[in-house]
C-alpha cells in the first residue's frame, strides 16, 4: 500500500519508530513477510530490536486468545496466521496495535456473533473484546508525534 520508492518520507518515519522500539513486529509477523515481500529482510537486518520473539508468556496469552475466539483462524489457510500473535504481543506488552484492518461492524454491534463463523473476526474486533487500543497507520502517526521525529 505504501511503496518505499513512493513515499520514503513514511519509511523514515517508521523505521524511526522501529529503532525507538514505539513499533514492535511479531515474529510471526515477518515469517508471514516472508511469503512475499522484501520488507522481511530489510526488518531483519536493520531493525532486529522491535521484533519480539513468542516467548512463553506470549504463548499463554496466544493459547487463550485461540480458545476464546476459536473461529478467528481457518487452519487450513496460511493468511492472517500472524494475526493472533499480533495481539498476543499487545496483550503482553499493553501497546496498541496498529493494523489497517477494518471492524467488522456486525461484531462490534453484536459481540454475541463473536464465534458465529458467518461473521469474519477482525483484528479491529478482538482489540474491541480484549480492550486493546486499535489504530490504523495514520492515527498511530498522529498520536506518535508529529511526522518529523
Amino acid at each position: 500500500n505504501y511503496p518505499r520508492t513512493r513515499r520514503p518520507r513514511l519509511w523514515e518515519i517508521i523505521e524511526s519508530r522501529m529503532d525507538n522500539q514505539t513499533i514492535l513486529v511479531s515474529r510471526e509477523v515477518i515469517e508471514e513477510l516472508n511469503r512475499g515481500t522484501s520488507y522481511d529482510q530489510w526488518i531483519e537486518k536493520d531493525h532486529l530490536n522491535c521484533i519480539i520473539e513468542t516467548d512463553g508468556d506470549i504463548q499463554n496469552i496466544l493459547s487463550e486468545l485461540v480458545n476464546r475466539y476459536p473461529n478467528w483462524i481457518n487452519p487450513n489457510s496460511v493468511q492472517n496466521n500472524a494475526d493472533p500473535f499480533v495481539v498476543a504481543v499487545a496483550l503482553h506488552t499493553q501497546s496498541t496495535v496498529v493494523s489497517m484492518e477494518k471492524i467488522n461492524r456486525t461484531l462490534r454491534d453484536n459481540p454475541t456473533l463473536i464465534n458465529n463463523p458467518d461473521h469474519p473476526i477482525k483484528i479491529p474486533n478482538i482489540c474491541q473484546f480484549e480492550n486493546i487500543e486499535h489504530l490504523d497507520l495514520v492515527e498511530f502517526l498522529s498520536e506518535t508525534g508529529n511526522f518529523g521525529d
